[in-house]
């Protein structure tokens, strides 16, 4: 999705994009992220299991603060003290989570019970169920994603027979407050809800505003979409909208900054700031 670009004058145009990344087979690289004993904390990650066709499953709910959970079996041994929340479908080698009121696999479907005894002692287990925090997150860095922008810009100015812009640092960090403050604040607009404008955050950073422009972006992606994909999309979507595109191909500028913020549920926001 992108909103109105900024900068006087500007058409405005919205648009939602989804776009779909990575291996549809690979619906999950582990189950349990840094999850072993004890129980689930809000430092606890997973990733989202997918179903046979590749869509996230059903076993998705929703936590604390609007997070999203998975459920999976924590088995703890009263005998010899093993404790782990870790199960697997040995057909599959996929975690085996809690989904519409039984236990299955989270890869293929199947019907499958955790096994109840202690893998090191053989006594029968105490089970229970947790609901584990899921990390939809891309694997790829937010500065990955924020220099490929860069270049897949510079790339469109080229051939458009522009000069490339340099990459500021300076209005990276304006870019990034702007993408992060969106996610967070759970807004999507150039004006925050404070009413600041683009213009208030280059004076709050000490930049210049006598020539200034700002495009925003809001997409989901797959968790193993590469920081090409995204940048590909993200600035096939500005070039699509009649003054994001101005701002990309404005010849004055030669300066731009990217800020890049990932949010839990998958969603990149990306602010591109010019000068």
């Amino acid at each position: 999705m992108i909103d109105e670009c900024s900068s006087a004058g500007e058409g405005r145009q919205d648009r939602r994009v989804l776009t779909d990344g990575g291996d549809p087979d690979s619906w999950i690289d582990e189950a349990i992220d840094n999850v072993d004993d004890g129980d689930a904390s809000e430092n606890t990650r997973s990733r989202p299991t997918r179903d046979a066709g590749g869509n996230y499953d059903s076993n998705l709910g929703m936590g604390g603060d609007d997070e999203l959970t998975v459920t999976v079996c924590r088995k703890e041994c009263p005998a010899c003290g093993w404790t782990t929340m870790q199960s697997y479908h040995n057909g599959c080698d996929a975690p085996i989570v809690y989904i519409g009121g039984e236990w299955n696999c989270g890869a293929c479907g199947a019907r499958v019970t955790p096994r109840d005894t202690c893998a090191d002692c053989g006594t029968q287990v105490n089970r229970r169920r947790i609901a584990v925090p899921v990390d939809m997150r891309l694997s790829a860095e937010s500065v990955e994603i924020e220099h490929a922008i860069h270049d897949e810009t510079n790339r469109r100015r080229v051939d458009h027979g522009l000069d490339r812009l340099t990459y500021s640092d300076h209005l990276s960090i304006i870019a990034a407050r702007h993408s992060r403050d969106m996610a967070q604040r759970d807004f999507f607009a150039h004006a925050n809800p404070d009413g600041d404008e683009p213009s208030d955050r280059y004076k709050t950073f000490g930049h210049d505003t006598r020539s200034s422009g700002e495009n925003i972006a809001l997409e989901h992606y797959d968790v193993l979409a590469t920081p090409e994909k995204v940048a590909q999309s993200v600035v096939d979507a500005w070039m699509n909208s009649q003054g994001h595109r101005e701002n990309i191909l404005r010849d004055h500028f030669t300066e731009e900054g990217i800020g890049v913020y990932l949010n839990h549920d998958g969603g990149v926001y990306a602010t591109q700031n010019f000068y």
